[in-house]
């Protein structure tokens, strides 16, 4: 009995030092034995569109440039990103459009500062509130921290406009962004009055109009006109963010007799202090070529550091001005050139 007890255990010692060797031969494949150490193989690089071309900073006339890239943005407390990619992207420079051009008789050129994203981060709506120096802010409706923004603007007497998001071009239809786009290509007039009145609920003491985003919607006469019946019939003026060349948001406006501005410089898209003082120069330069300019820039702390700065230097041949007396001072200039 003991010798076939023995000889059960030399057969079973036997089976264990085969296996033995058939793991350590590689017969069982590695990933079997170990899970994978180390990163994923790299994924297969995405394949980015071609970006549209959009008005760019020159040499001081209308030009059209690719797409010049700047840092991604950071999401803020609610995880929403504070501009569109190819907006925030670029630094147009409009010097005056092919209907005419908008001039400021008999007064000092004016510099109107919009600053756009409010209605995401409240702390630093505190921080731009005190400010020394006239803005105007920009508040996207529907956002988390808009009644906030609202709020702050109202008890410290600062203007503010609605920023009304806009589709762009890069905008896939029921991609995040273009569901967060209160003008989308295919709405019916009827759905982009009920927007602008919904906004203006939301924001009723607006003393303009401005698009967040909304290279596409801009671009189309279908969903401007009716965006801008519905803005005089409420006695809101508009303002161009041009965030693509091709914009016919302003000419439209015009068309219908409705006051409108246009952008001429984006100030903050690269994160520089030389940079945005370099902005701010053109900015001077085309108000005093042309009697005024409005400039963007964005609640962001670099902004907000630039614009303390801002505040202490002395410009002699410029006033900055908020948007409601900027809109007070231009007077349209039709091509005989006399003024309207």
């Amino acid at each position: 009995m003991r010798l076939a007890w023995l000889g059960v255990l030399f057969i079973f010692a036997l089976g264990l030092g085969f296996l033995g060797a058939a793991w350590l031969s590689g017969r069982f494949p590695r990933e079997e034995r170990f899970p994978q150490q180390g990163p994923p193989p790299l994924a297969e690089p995405a394949r980015v569109s071609p970006t549209p071309s959009v008005v760019v900073s020159g040499d001081g006339k209308d030009a059209v440039s690719p797409a010049v890239p700047v840092p991604t943005l950071q999401a803020q407390t609610d995880g929403s990103l504070t501009s569109e990619p190819e907006d925030s992207r670029y630094a147009p420079v409009v010097e005056d459009m092919p209907d005419g051009v908008l001039v400021v008789p008999d007064k000092k050129p004016m510099v109107g500062i919009v600053v756009d994203d409010f209605g995401y981060n409240g702390a630093m709506a505190r921080e731009f509130a005190e400010l020394e120096i006239p803005l105007t802010w920009s508040i996207i409706p529907g956002a988390g921290g808009t009644e906030k923004a609202r709020k702050i603007a109202d008890e410290k007497d600062i203007p503010y406009m609605i920023h009304l998001p806009m589709q762009a071009v890069t905008d896939v239809k029921g991609s995040r962004l273009y569901k967060e786009s209160w003008i989308v290509e295919g709405m019916t007039p009827e759905e982009i009055r009920s927007a602008v009145l919904r906004s203006l609920e939301e924001l009723p003491d607006a003393v303009a109009l401005n698009n967040h985003r909304g290279s596409l919607s801009t671009s189309s006469e279908e969903l401007m006109g009716p965006l801008m019946d519905t803005l005089r019939e409420k006695g809101i003026p508009f303002v161009d963010s041009r965030t693509i060349g091709n914009s016919v948001a302003f000419a439209t406006a015009r068309a219908r007799g409705l006051p409108a501005l246009y952008n001429s410089i984006f100030l903050d898209h690269e994160v520089d202090d030389k940079f945005m003082r370099k902005q701010m120069s053109r900015a001077v330069s085309i108000a005093e070529r042309r009697g005024w300019v409005v400039v963007i820039c964005h609640i962001r702390p670099h902004t907000l550091t630039y614009l303390k700065s801002l505040a202490l230097e002395k410009f002699d041949t410029v006033e900055f001005v908020t948007i409601p007396k900027l809109f007070g001072a231009v007077k349209p200039r039709g091509k005989a050139g006399a003024v309207e």
